[in-house]
């Protein structure tokens, strides 16, 4: 079974660098607690994350991800990247720019038994929208 470093990869190039569903579903577990969700009050399982990266891939094309630093103790991970896309799709009461943005993240995730069960995540949102001129 891949270590805990190699799956938080997988689910972060899968979410970001792909939009690819399929593959983020098969590497979350069921019982996923996704903080950012849960502290915004939204459902925070499995479903939501499915459902956010679809919403990603309306709102954004040509998706690239880039992991720039990975530190794993037991089964946890902390992944240091930069999500790049086209935004083509209303973000936040934003129309669409056609602008390439590039947004800063941080992912602190806990695996059990080769899925993700929990995870954390920030991103620079605020930067994110000067880029689109909204802020």
């Amino acid at each position: 079974m891949p270590d805990a470093k190699t799956i938080a990869q997988r689910f972060i190039e899968a979410a970001f660098g792909r939009f690819d569903v399929p593959a983020v579903a098969a590497l979350v577990a069921d019982d996923l607690r996704a903080h950012p969700f849960a502290s915004a009050g939204r459902p925070a399982d499995a479903s939501a994350v499915r459902q956010l990266v679809g919403w990603m891939a309306r709102v954004f094309s040509r998706p690239s991800v880039r992991v720039d630093d990975v530190i794993a103790e037991g089964d946890r991970v902390v992944l240091r990247y930069v999500f790049e896309a086209d935004h083509v799709g209303e973000l936040g009461g934003v129309a669409p720019t056609g602008r390439r943005v590039k947004v800063p993240g941080i992912l602190i995730a806990r695996v059990r038994d080769g899925r993700l069960v929990e995870y954390w995540r920030e991103e620079d949102a605020l930067g994110l929208m000067k880029q689109l001129g909204a802020a």
